[in-house]
Parts: C-alpha cells; sequence; structure tokens
C-alpha cells in the first residue's frame, strides 16, 4: 500500500510538471481527499491516512483537509520503489 500512494503521488507530480522542474500547473498544491485517494488505489482510507501521515512526518509532503501540497519531491522519491523510476524511463 505504501508504494501504491507514493507512486500515485509521484505520477501526479509528474503529470502536473512538478518532477521535471516545469510546473504546468503553476502550483505544488492539489485537493484530492483520502477518500478518494483509497478508492483510486482499492485500499482503506485508514491506510491512506497512515502513509500520508508519514510522508508528512518526513517533509515530503503536507496534509491538511482534502489540501496536498507537495513540499520535496526528492524526498518522496526516496520514500517510493524503484518502480516509479522505471515507469517515468519507459512512458517519458
Amino acid at each position: 500500500m505504501r508504494e501504491s500512494l507514493q507512486l500515485a503521488m509521484l505520477s501526479i507530480t509528474s503529470r502536473l510538471g512538478f518532477a521535471d522542474g516545469c510546473n504546468r500547473a503553476e502550483s505544488n498544491t492539489i485537493l484530492l481527499t483520502q477518500e478518494f485517494l483509497s478508492e483510486m488505489l482499492g485500499v482503506r482510507r485508514t491506510s491512506v491516512t497512515d502513509v500520508a501521515s508519514k510522508m508528512q512526518a518526513v517533509g515530503a509532503i503536507s496534509y491538511s483537509r482534502s489540501v496536498i501540497k507537495f513540499i520535496d519531491l526528492g524526498k518522496l522519491r526516496n520514500m517510493s520503489c524503484e518502480c516509479y523510476e522505471t515507469l517515468r524511463e519507459n512512458t517519458g
């Protein structure tokens, strides 16, 4: 579950351009509920809460009331599995 959420977060940042430095959205903040993320990933909402709290504790994101702010993509990448880089290389 942890890797799924981290991969989803990194995919979102990539699609919005955060990951490559050309922020197409002109913001490092998105609006997503934990309920939506849990349904998208097929996991319990409490699992999303736990993992998001860990990401927030290390300073990768801030998360409050459906607002996710990406603070440090390097930390988010370090927390994720190698599948993100593989996905990026194969879809880039």
